[in-house]
């Protein structure tokens, strides 16, 4: 596995000053903000030295995660009992203008900017591109609103439409561009120990995409920085390759996408990545020599 440049450091690093000067930063935080490009579905904004150009001037949402709180009133005496709290979705509002200098290229750019954003299936990934590749940012959002767009003129030698656009994150998490690949061939027909070692350079979970590639039985995953566990009822036949979804809950079998969720123990986690490095502990027999093998893929995940 390959490693990039750190987003985690610990936070009384990240956010003390320094009474003598000003610090220059790490230049490695995220999300990048307005200073970035920022694309969707092919669209670009923020490329500011075209002419014609989309500039973001405020965005909403990169601060926090909406954040649902569970917690009951204590009956008959002060306080109250707080449960766990969780996550929910983030909302991302983008408010900037449409820069051209002919009133037939703002109307293109108008209907571009509409396009981009027009389909309302799937959620597509926002990107924020950073000063290096492996430090772009993105997170899986679609529009949750209409595109307010005034059609107004208050310039003489150019022509400016001020756009905001919101949209909704079903899964809160940014997660870095880059996809991280990690894997073990195996070479003895059953295995009990650390496969991989893998780091998640974030300040959250990252969910992880396991593929296992057969023959292999009685197996058993086990993230022994968090105590997360998968473990299958049935074998892997040789030859198929079974891919376990974090993200999205759900175990199939590649070739055919038939599922596979009826074979995953009913007391297995849905495994997560910790922030930092992950030992992933993996049993399981039946294996043959360089068939068998185990692939994890990860993205870096901020909060």
């Amino acid at each position: 596995m390959r490693n990039i440049a750190s987003f985690l450091t610990p936070p009384i690093s990240l956010g003390t000053g320094d009474p003598n000067e000003g610090l220059p930063g790490t230049g490695k935080s995220g999300p990048r903000g307005i200073e970035s490009v920022i694309e969707y579905n092919g669209l670009y904004m923020n490329i500011r030295n075209w002419v014609d150009t989309y500039l973001v001037t405020n965005i909403g949402g990169l601060d926090d995660a909406d954040v649902r709180d569970n917690r009951d009133v204590n009956p008959g005496y002060h306080g109250e009992t707080a449960y766990p709290s969780y996550y929910s979705g983030r909302s991302i509002v983008l408010t900037g203008k449409i820069y051209s200098k002919t009133i037939f290229k703002m109307r293109d750019m108008q209907q571009g900017l509409r396009q981009a954003f027009a389909q309302l299936d799937d959620e597509l990934p926002l990107i924020f591109r950073a000063n290096d590749p492996e430090l772009d940012m993105m997170i899986y959002a679609k529009k949750s609103q209409s595109i307010q767009m005034a059609d107004e003129q208050r310039t003489a030698n150019h022509f400016e439409r001020p756009f905001q656009i919101m949209l909704r994150a079903g899964n809160p998490r940014f997660l870095s561009v880059a996809k991280e690949f990690s894997n073990r061939m195996f070479t003895a027909a059953t295995y009990d120990s650390i496969a991989l070692t893998i780091l998640n350079d974030g300040n959250f979970q990252a969910q992880p995409e396991i593929q296992l590639y057969g023959p292999m039985s009685a197996v058993q995953i086990i993230n022994e920085t968090n105590g997360d566990r998968i473990a299958l009822t049935a074998p892997i036949p040789s030859g198929e390759r079974w891919n376990i979804m974090i993200a999205d809950r759900r175990m199939y079998r590649e070739s055919d996408k038939a599922n596979r969720f009826q074979y995953l123990d009913v007391n297995s986690d849905w495994l997560e990545l910790e922030p930092g490095k992950n030992q992933i502990h993996f049993i399981a027999s039946g294996m043959t020599s360089g068939t068998s093998q185990i692939i994890v893929y990860h993205h870096h995940t901020i909060m």
